[in-house]
């Protein structure tokens, strides 16, 4: 590691709230890491099963941050708060670390980057590999390409929480994240905003494990549906997209409307809202034909994907907006239920991962 890195502080922060079946085992891949020392900061959102007891046996290796259980966003606001490093990386309490992961991203670092990110393993409650690691980032995707991607459509491809590193400079621009208009998924909007403030750097290598068990957003064990959660996603969605259009523009910088972005799996949601709580669907204008419309161009126009992905996407937006509501209800449950999730991720990461 060269002299500019070995003075870089490095925070983990862990946010936890009844996960205290997995807490020990991340907090015990961040503790071996290659690369230490590193400043550990667990924030315990209001849990009531003993997690409190763990973090103590700890003593002063990591720093305890206790609140009222008031949600994610509040949690993570809360740990950068209680941050110093010149890194931070927020680490979901049921997910680890691989050993060479911070070593990994300071190799990465340089001036002028707002993160670096990287792949995950999925694994299940037990730890045992799913054989699904994500995203599946094209070889093309630098921080040009990320800028790109992000000015035209408002996304690009990243990983969830555990899989970004931030720049503490980033942070102190769009941080707090504005609760309650952000009122869910914070690691949404730091990765949405970061092309904004620097470049983006992506990493190929799998450098941690996203754990599926049931009880989180990926994947479910539950054979119900949660229709709602379409409905609020969209909503959430266009707050989000507003709101990193405002910071664009605050710098010099326009991006169209959410209602005309061109990416399948926005696209996807509000078909699915669409279809299946029409009397809730929070876009007027919408209708399954002009979703399909929208769904096909997305399919023909998306960066990364092969020509097999692009027309897998085709065949799910056809199926989603023509399927009477009892066949798609199954066919999002078969997508959502753990147990075959992992079959068809696989299946469909491995046809539409783009070469290019």
């Amino acid at each position: 590691m060269g002299d500019r890195q070995a003075g870089v502080l490095v925070t983990v922060v862990i946010i936890n709230h009844n996960y205290g079946q997995f807490l020990r085992t991340c907090i015990e891949s961040i503790l071996a890491q290659s690369h230490l020392p590193v400043e550990i900061i667990a924030v315990d959102d209001g849990s009531t099963d003993g997690s409190a007891d763990i973090l103590t046996s700890y003593g002063d290796r990591i720093i305890t941050v206790q609140q009222d259980n008031l949600g994610h966003v509040k949690a993570f606001n809360a740990g950068f708060a209680a941050s110093r490093g010149d890194l931070v990386l927020f680490v979901d309490a049921d997910d680890v670390l691989y050993p060479e992961c911070l070593a990994s991203v300071l190799s990465a670092w340089r001036p002028g980057l707002s993160k670096v990110q990287f792949r995950l393993d999925t694994i299940d409650a037990a730890g045992l590999d799913l054989n699904m690691p994500f995203p599946a980032y094209s070889s093309a995707l630098d921080a040009s390409e990320i800028r790109r991607r992000s000015i035209a459509s408002g996304y690009y491809p990243w990983p969830v929480s555990t899989g970004n590193a931030y720049a503490r400079d980033y942070l102190l621009s769009v941080m707090p994240v504005p609760h309650p208009r952000i009122w869910k998924a914070p690691d949404g909007y730091v990765n949405k905003l970061a092309p904004l403030f620097g470049d983006v750097e992506t990493l190929p290598r799998r450098l941690g494990a996203y754990r599926v068990h049931g009880s989180n957003l990926w994947a479910s064990s539950s054979k119900q549906v949660n229709l709602a959660g379409y409905t609020r996603n969209v909503r959430f969605d266009c707050d989000l997209h507003t709101k990193f259009a405002e910071v664009a523009a605050s710098r010099g910088l326009q991006v169209g409307s959410y209602n005309d972005r061109l990416v399948p799996q926005w696209i996807e949601v509000r078909l699915l809202s669409f279809r299946l709580r029409r009397e809730e669907h929070p876009i007027e204008d919408d209708t399954a034909g002009r979703l399909l419309w929208l769904g096909l161009r997305a399919a023909a126009r998306a960066d990364g994907l092969t020509p097999s992905g692009r027309l897998l996407w085709a065949l799910w937006f056809l199926a989603v907006a023509t399927a009477p509501k009892a066949l798609l209800l199954r066919l999002v449950q078969l997508g959502r239920i753990q147990s075959s999730r992992a079959l068809l991720a696989r299946l469909v990461v491995r046809a539409s991962r783009s070469s290019a």
